[in-house]
């Protein structure tokens, strides 16, 4: 961190306590890691500022490596349900179950001819019955021998039991096609996720490594504790222990640089914990309020913490 001299660096300078928010996150050879026990060792006041940046790094850890963003977390959750997932023979609209098997074998069983097996009927052949026995039809009156039906071509009567095959086969495939869908659509919103967490963690890891890093941390009204670590150019907020805003309420950060405000955004509560980086310009004072829920414009409420860079 800057504005302490007087140690002896690892590279013959003067700013080993740059070091601080590296060794907080073990992130230091051996060399800088004795250079940084020594001037811990010797000023109070880079002790305490260690002990800050490693309370810092803790709660940030578990912020990064919890819960994701609600927007992506929806997005995965939403591609591994999908839509509900039957077997063949599911359960139509009204509840009942549908077996796509026994509609299969009553659309072909009419096709099916007599030395099939016993079990498939067979359209029945209508004979004209005899004539009576007294009777003596003229020979243009006789009964007519029964009438055989010719059987089609194999190739033609098992077409129609082929084509119910392929189709009963095709519906586990379309089923296994479509979870294939969605556990791609969730492995690739789960990446996301993970690239957010990891793009984030390095941020923090290089801004409380910055050499203009400066820590201020403050209460929070009503409960909990607020740190901000302000640099040149980027600022991170973090609290923890905050309660829940009441229903209809949100948390909202604030730029604040010589009497104007700007917003910086609604927060997140993810169990009592606000994580929040920023890019500040330089500016020195981050406050948050509680705010409608959307956000506003501008503060409707007195801020709970205001935190200010010396």
């Amino acid at each position: 961190m800057s504005g302490v001299t007087g140690t002896t660096g690892v590279d013959g300078t003067d700013d080993v306590r740059t070091l601080l928010g590296a060794y907080a996150l073990d992130a230091v050879d051996d060399v800088e890691r004795r250079a940084v026990e020594r001037l811990v060792a010797a000023d109070a006041g880079a002790a305490a500022e260690l002990a800050d940046l490693r309370a810092v790094a803790a709660e940030l850890g578990g912020a990064v490596a919890g819960e994701p963003p609600a927007a992506l977390r929806a997005a995965v959750l939403a591609a591994v349900a999908g839509q509900a997932q039957e077997r063949p023979g599911g359960r139509a609209p009204g509840g009942a179950r549908v077996d796509v098997q026994a509609d299969t074998r009553a659309d072909v069983r009419a096709d099916v001819p007599a030395d099939v097996p016993a079990d498939v009927p067979i359209a029945p052949v209508v004979v004209p019955p005899p004539a009576p026995a007294d009777s003596h039809p003229a020979p243009d009156e006789r009964p007519l021998a029964p009438v055989v039906p010719l059987r089609r071509p194999r190739a033609v009567r098992w077409a129609g039991v082929a084509a119910a095959l392929v189709v009963a086969a095709g519906v586990p495939g379309a089923l296994a096609l479509q979870q294939a869908q969605r556990a791609e659509r969730a492995e690739l919103a789960q990446a996301q996720v993970e690239e957010v967490q990891r793009r984030t963690a390095q941020q923090i890891a290089d801004l409380l490594t910055d050499p203009s890093a400066v820590l201020v941390r403050g209460s929070v009204t009503g409960g909990g504790t607020a740190t901000a670590v302000f640099t040149d150019d980027r600022s991170l907020f973090s609290a923890t222990g905050v309660p829940e805003p009441e229903a209809g309420s949100v948390y909202q950060l604030w730029l604040v640089d010589e009497g104007v405000i700007t917003s910086a955004g609604v927060l997140t509560d993810e169990g009592g914990s606000l994580v929040r980086l920023v890019d500040t310009g330089g500016v020195g004072s981050l406050a948050v309020s509680v705010e409608p829920e959307g956000g506003s414009q501008q503060p409707t409420t007195t801020p709970v913490v205001l935190l200010t860079q010396a």
